[in-house]
């Protein structure tokens, strides 16, 4: 296992969701608090994973175990991410409301 830092990639999918997030809780909600201290728990937690990722179990399902990917829960959200190794890489796949459907989230977007 990798005891170095790992460079982390946020996929364009993520960017926008970390965006929708953001803006839903501004707008929709009408809370800036809430919504500054929501984004900032997801990024810190996303910058977390440049140390030991592996931490984080290959989820067992099919689809998900044949991409090496991984999830975090952050609060209200799952963060998915796989680890390249090779590269000393985490790639930040999506962010994802627990309450959605992930699976169906996730295929339709890869």
């Amino acid at each position: 296992m990798n005891m170095e830092k790992y460079e982390i990639i946020v996929d364009p999918d993520a960017e926008k969701s970390l965006n929708d997030i953001f803006q839903y809780i501004l707008n929709d909600l009408k809370s800036p608090e809430s919504a500054k201290s929501t984004s900032y728990a997801l990024l810190k937690a996303i910058h977390g994973l440049d140390f030991m990722p592996q931490r984080y179990a290959v989820l067992p399902e099919d689809f998900f175990e044949k991409k090496g990917v991984r999830r975090m829960q952050v609060w209200n959200y799952f963060v998915y991410f796989n680890v390249d190794e090779s590269n000393e890489r985490v790639n930040i796949l999506d962010v994802l409301y627990v309450g959605r459907e992930q699976r169906e989230q996730l295929c339709d977007k890869k």
